[in-house]
């Protein structure tokens, strides 16, 4: 048996940061509004010409708000910590078949992702 299984994303966020300068450590709260794109194609036994295949298509708007803390290491590095609350809402494209049957079906989409961010930041 030989499956393939290719997938992509893509996410555009951008967003806005407001930070409280207290010295060494920066509280601060931020916001999000974008949009995100899921791609995945599963193909079973494609080398011997009886493939089957699932394919599905996440379209979605996303909005999301949280806050953190910047920590200087130094004047331009810091260490990030990032809560962020996430809500998507969109559809779905779900298609699956082989060489004598195809279905499509589509799907609202709605969830709710809450996320830890960790990083660094270079400041300028």
């Amino acid at each position: 048996e030989d499956d393939r299984d290719r997938k992509f994303g893509l996410r555009i966020l951008p967003y806005a940061e407001y930070g409280f300068n207290v010295g060494r450590i920066v509280p601060f709260v931020t916001a999000t509004l974008g949009y995100r794109m899921d791609y995945e194609r599963y193909v079973s036994d494609y080398e011997e010409g009886t493939e089957a295949y699932a394919k599905d298509v996440l379209h979605l708007f996303v909005m999301g708000a949280g806050g953190g803390a910047h920590f200087f290491l130094f004047e331009q590095l810091s260490f990030d910590a990032t809560l962020m609350v996430y809500g998507d809402f969109g559809a779905m494209e779900e298609e699956i078949g082989n060489e004598d049957l195809e279905a499509n079906t589509d799907y609202k989409w709605r969830a709710f992702e809450l996320t830890l961010l960790v990083g660094l930041s270079g400041w300028i």
